[in-house]
């Protein structure tokens, strides 16, 4: 307690310091409310669409064609055979809105490394939301990182009562893609 005192006030900021980083860390996807953006989260209406959605699923991903591009070279697609990437997936009903990403918030995304060689670009593992829209043709399209405008992961699929089955892509400017196919069915 002396040498506290030597410091007099100083030693009053020092202790709120320290309780400052006695505090737990930060949620995970709430990255961008510490940058100064604002993160906006409520529990999606009951007439809401989107709430088909909400749920546990046993997810697939079957990838089928990988994209080798090089800066100096085009893309050349290679066919790709037994690559299948099973996993969980969790869509909760809460609507988030971080900036720029819009969605449900939604559980982690399964490590692609096994199946593409490489890890999913642009994928986060604290930015846990999913863009989800439906067009005018009825396909709902799921946007896993919804943030990112060239890359991450994208699916177009069709609702069906406890499934969603449909096609994904890894979008690209050109260095990197794969596509394939999607189903999800909804855990009992």
């Amino acid at each position: 307690m002396t040498g506290l005192r030597a410091f007099g006030g100083a030693a009053l900021g020092l202790a709120a310091v320290l309780l400052s980083c006695a505090r737990p860390a930060t949620p995970p996807g709430l990255a961008m409310a510490r940058a100064g953006q604002a993160q906006s989260v409520r529990v999606l209406d009951p007439s809401d669409w989107r709430r088909a959605i909400v749920g546990r699923w046993n997810v697939t991903f079957v990838v089928e064609s990988v994209s080798a591009a090089t800066r100096d070279a085009p893309a050349v697609w290679r066919t790709v055979s037994n690559r299948t990437l099973s996993s969980h997936l969790i869509v909760y009903d809460s609507l988030v809105q971080d900036f720029p990403a819009v969605g449900l918030r939604r559980s982690e995304l399964p490590d692609f490394r096994s199946v593409l060689e490489r890890s999913l670009s642009c994928s986060e593992p604290d930015r846990r939301v999913l863009g989800v829209r439906r067009t005018d043709e009825g396909v709902v399209v799921l946007d896993f990182v919804p943030e990112a405008r060239d890359c991450g992961l994208r699916a177009e699929v069709r609702l069906g009562q406890d499934s969603l089955l449909g096609r994904w892509h890894e979008p690209s400017i050109g260095l990197a893609a794969a596509v394939g196919r999607i189903r999800l069915v909804r855990q009992r």
